[in-house]
């Protein structure tokens, strides 16, 4: 028994690693901060939890977890958003796309403990890979994809991953704070020339950097051309002190 306890708790490790390592490749240009976990809570659900990241500092964290929370007999997987403060995580859900909105919500009142806290009304089969918002008490959120877990001799469980991977860099690239310059919008160099600053970018930089409020106030930038949107060879953005060059 206690063997088996180890192995699913090392497997529950090895998983959180994976989705770890497959979401940092896709962290850039969003709020995402990934880290490999080093190891595993024990939770009231008869399972564990890794935390594998975060939104920012004092922001929701992303963890893996792996127990019977669900209402099945079989321990399942589980990805999402955690935070302690509840309006965090319903300010993105406020955002996200309509294939993100939760299809339920849970409640304390939803679960009871008996050898470990456990869904009232487990999880329909319809309710797996689609988030769900559970809001316990003293602000306790938690957001995200049950995942229809079964046996399996796989070290780690490649579907899962994918969905978990996918599932929180959608949700991340939701997010207002999100970068404006993606792989393919990325500034190549940039100059300092007595007062001015020029920045050369790529053609696609162009379609994500938009001047603020503040700078087109204090600077008056406009725009000079828009060659990179007709196929033009190259388009900028000017203003007493800073030139943008678009390629």
């Amino acid at each position: 028994m206690r063997s088996q306890t180890r192995q699913n708790r090392a497997w529950l490790l090895t998983t959180a690693k994976a989705v770890a390592e497959r979401l940092k490749l896709h962290s850039e240009g969003t709020r995402l901060r990934i880290r490999a976990p080093s190891s595993a809570t024990t939770m009231d659900t008869d399972g564990w939890a890794a935390i594998i990241g975060d939104l920012g500092k004092n922001q929701p964290r992303l963890e893996v977890w792996f127990d019977r929370f669900s209402g099945y007999a079989e321990r399942k997987l589980y990805a999402g958003f955690r935070s302690e403060r509840r309006t965090q995580i319903t300010s993105i859900t406020n955002r996200v796309s309509r294939k993100l909105w939760p299809v339920r919500i849970v409640t304390t009142e939803d679960t009871n403990i008996d050898r470990h806290r456990v869904l009232n009304q487990r999880l329909a089969r319809s309710e797996f890979n689609t988030p769900i918002l559970e809001k316990y008490r003293r602000g306790q959120t938690f957001y995200g994809i049950y995942d229809p877990t079964r046996e399996s001799s796989e070290k780690v469980s490649p579907n899962f991953c994918t969905r978990a991977v996918a599932f929180f860099e959608d949700v991340a690239r939701a997010l207002p704070q999100a970068a404006l310059m993606t792989n393919n919008a990325r500034c190549i160099l940039g100059l300092k020339t007595g007062n001015e600053s020029i920045l050369i970018c790529n053609a696609s930089a162009a379609a994500f950097w938009r001047p603020n409020a503040r700078s087109a106030t204090n600077t008056h930038v406009k725009c000079a051309a828009s060659a990179s949107r007709t196929g033009m060879a190259s388009s900028a953005w000017s203003s007493p002190k800073h030139i943008i060059v678009f390629l």
